[in-house]
């Protein structure tokens, strides 16, 4: 894993990755990653980590591009990073930090993170428990 003048930092490479659908944890210098989509139609990368109590996010717990944090059921849409459904929670945690993300020559690589302080907290947030087959 290297990082580059460009800020751009390697996490993997493309060999193994799921032809669909494919989710990908990684080790980073930034942290713990989750990458999703495709080699050849990779789709985003976050920090793989709840901004409430620092809890895992795991490749298994992805479903219909959202990640459950296992700890207390929030959801996050993996695109944008907010909150989709608050779970267990009485109030709107921060949003993940999502990461750029790009294929290049069979390696994966992630830009610093953009941090979602500027997303709304005040969406509208929903209890409703939906769950996915895995």
């Amino acid at each position: 894993m290297t990082a580059g003048d460009d800020t751009w930092t390697e996490v993997g490479t493309t060999e193994g990755w799921a032809d669909a659908d494919g989710r990908l944890a990684a080790t980073s210098p930034l942290g713990p990653v989750l990458v999703w989509g495709t080699a050849a139609e990779p789709k985003g990368a976050i920090i793989a980590v709840c901004p409430h109590k620092l809890a895992p996010l795991a490749a298994e717990d992805v479903c219909a591009g959202e990640v459950a944090c296992r700890r207390h059921g929030v959801r996050y849409d993996l695109a944008t990073g907010e909150h989709v459904d608050l779970g267990r929670l009485s109030y709107p945690p921060r949003g993940l930090m999502t990461l750029e993300m790009r294929t290049r020559d069979g390696r994966i690589e992630v830009r610093r993170p953009t941090d979602p302080a500027s997303a709304p907290t005040s969406a509208p947030a929903t209890t409703s428990g939906v769950s996915c087959d895995r």
